[in-house]
Order: C-alpha cells, then sequence, then structure tokens
C-alpha cells in the first residue's frame, strides 16, 4: 500500500503532524495513519523522527490493549519505510459531540427572589415593560453566577478526591450507557414550576451544566477508568481530548484514539500532566461541564492503584500553570 492518498480515500482526520484517511485494506474499513513528510528538516533526520514516531505509536496502543486492557484501535499494519499505520476503523460518535448535544438541549430553571408592595404597584403594561427589562438582565447575572459556580467547582474537584475513598464502577457496568450517533440523540429533559408570594421561577433557554443524573455522566466514568488502566501500564497518551474519544455504536463502548504524542513513562508529572491536559480541553471546549470533570477524577482515584500520589501532583501543575499566567 503506497503512503499517498488514493482517489477514493476520505480524509477523517488531519494534523500537525499526520494526515488520517479511511480506507480499504484485505477487503475491509481501516484507518491508514500517514506521517507527513516535513521539507524544513533534514532528511536524514525527518525519517528517524517519523520512523520513531510511528513506532512509538504502535507500541502504545498495542500495550493499551494488551496490557491496559482498554478499547483502542487494533494495529493491522504497522509500515517503517513509508511511515504510516494500518488502524482498525472505529464507527461511532465523538464525545465532544455527545457533550455538545446534552449541553444545547438544556432548559434552565432558576428562582428570583422579587419584593411586591401593593402601595407602589403599577399599571399592567408597565409591568410588561419593566419584566422584559428585568429579564434580560437576569439572564445575564445568571449567565456570570453559573459560570463562577463551575469554575469553582472544578477548582475544587482534585482535593476532593485525593483522601476520598470511593467505590469502583466497573466498564461493564458503564456499558449500559445507551447513546446512538449525535443525530439521533434523544435527551430527557424535566421542567418543574412552583410558586408564592415572595417567589417567581422562569424557564431560560441556556445550557446547563450537566447533572448528576444525567446518562453522560457514566461517559466520564468510562473515561476516568480508561485513562486510569493506562497511567498504571505506564502509557501516556499526551493529547486527551474529547476529540480523540469515540463512543462505538455497536457497543456503546468508549475507544480512545490518536496515540500520536503517546509514550512510555512511570513519572507521576508525566501522569499529572496527561490528567491536566484533559482538565483544561474539558473546559476550554465544555465550560459547563464541572460535574462530569469530578466524575472523570472519582472514576480515576477509584481505579488507579496509584491515584493518590498522581492526583497531589496534579495540583502542583495547576498550580505552576496558574503562577505562569499571573506572570503574563
Amino acid at each position: 500500500m503506497s503512503k499517498e492518498v488514493q482517489p477514493e480515500d476520505v480524509i477523517v482526520g488531519h494534523g500537525a503532524e499526520a494526515i488520517a484517511v479511511r480506507t480499504t485494506w484485505g477487503g475491509k474499513l481501516v484507518v491508514k495513519k500517514i506521517r507527513v513528510k516535513k521539507n524544513y528538516r533534514l532528511e536524514e533526520l525527518d525519517i528517524k523522527l517519523r520512523k520513531h514516531r510511528t513506532n512509538t505509536e504502535a507500541k502504545c496502543l498495542r500495550a493499551a490493549m494488551e496490557k491496559a486492557k482498554i478499547n483502542v484501535p487494533a494495529v493491522l499494519h504497522v509500515d517503517n519505510k513509508e511511515c504510516f499505520l494500518i488502524l482498525e476503523y472505529i464507527q461511532g460518535t465523538p464525545v465532544r459531540m455527545i457533550l455538545s448535544q446534552y449541553e444545547g438541549n438544556r432548559h434552565i430553571q432558576y428562582e428570583e427572589v422579587k419584593m411586591y408592595n401593593e402601595d407602589e404597584e403599577e399599571e399592567e403594561d408597565d409591568d410588561d415593560d419593566e419584566y422584559q427589562n428585568d429579564k434580560d438582565d437576569e439572564e445575564n447575572i445568571g449567565n456570570k453566577r453559573r459560570r463562577v459556580d463551575n469554575q469553582d467547582q472544578c477548582n475544587k474537584g482534585v482535593a476532593s478526591f485525593i483522601e476520598k475513598d470511593t467505590p469502583s464502577l466497573s466498564i461493564q457496568q458503564s456499558s449500559s450507557l445507551s447513546i446512538q450517533q449525535s443525530s439521533s440523540l434523544s435527551i430527557q429533559q424535566s421542567s418543574s414550576s412552583s410558586s408564592s408570594s415572595s417567589l417567581m421561577q422562569k424557564s431560560v433557554e441556556l445550557p446547563e451544566t450537566v447533572n448528576s443524573d444525567d446518562s453522560s455522566l457514566l461517559i466520564a466514568t468510562q473515561i476516568g477508568q480508561a485513562v486510569a488502566h493506562l497511567h498504571d501500564s505506564q502509557i501516556i497518551h499526551g493529547d486527551l481530548t474529547t476529540s480523540n474519544m469515540m463512543i462505538q455504536d455497536q457497543t456503546n463502548q468508549l475507544f480512545l484514539i490518536d496515540f500520536g504524542l503517546s509514550f512510555m513513562s512511570n513519572k507521576e508529572e508525566d501522569k499529572a500532566v496527561d490528567l491536566n491536559v484533559l482538565e483544561r480541553a474539558l473546559l476550554a471546549t465544555h465550560p459547563r461541564i464541572g460535574p462530569f470533570w469530578n466524575r472523570v477524577l472519582e472514576s480515576y482515584s477509584s481505579t488507579s492503584t496509584h491515584s493518590k500520589e498522581v492526583l497531589e501532583r496534579l495540583e502542583k501543575v495547576k498550580q505552576r500553570g496558574r503562577k505562569r499566567s499571573m506572570a503574563g
């Protein structure tokens, strides 16, 4: 098989280091991941780097499947000369799309305390105009309040799981997750209303932080377990984002993909940085996902044999990042 992309191939991923295309190999659909030649590098150095990174990715994928026992694409072929991999094609939906679907279909309900003064009651028409203006202000205030609460919750998440001994949920339990492709996702929404002389409740169509009873938290459980097994097997993914996670259509199981930046390491620092990359990716892509990240930590903590040390180091990694941000 040539390293060039054929006309019938479909590009499914394009990064700085490689191009991933969906093609056929041995009569079945596969993903061919091609390490792209860099003309700005010396040719001898370029081939050495591409060969090394191709072999490292294949090694980490095989270790993830055979040693860590997690779901990853199977390595079907490694071509050291042309620097490409033939990988199992996973038919599914990226976790990023699933979480975005949850966020985008939320209806928030909140309560506002309003004092009524019968002596200063105005005409009904004037009240309607004032209500509309107040509603706009309340939405802005509510957005700010939820952003602050969510950030505080995420900042406190790691510390609460360092000493906490939580029960482990198995992958088999998590597999009960019922999620179809993003086009057919069905999200159950609930609403409640209450009224009194001092309370008034309104419904605002804005994304809400994922609730604890939301089935998306089952995905978070699977993520925490998968990363824990990965780290316990001395494998660092290097690019843990929700774009590099898939829910397979047939099994509803989580698959980790794109091990292009992966490497082997038993250092707590490397594992902590791996988790920090995931947290920052979640906050950037899904800013209202605080409880989701907390569930990832809980699952990681209850699964990994060295979670206490790694989570303590994660706090130090985050503190270093905050200091750099403050220093500009």
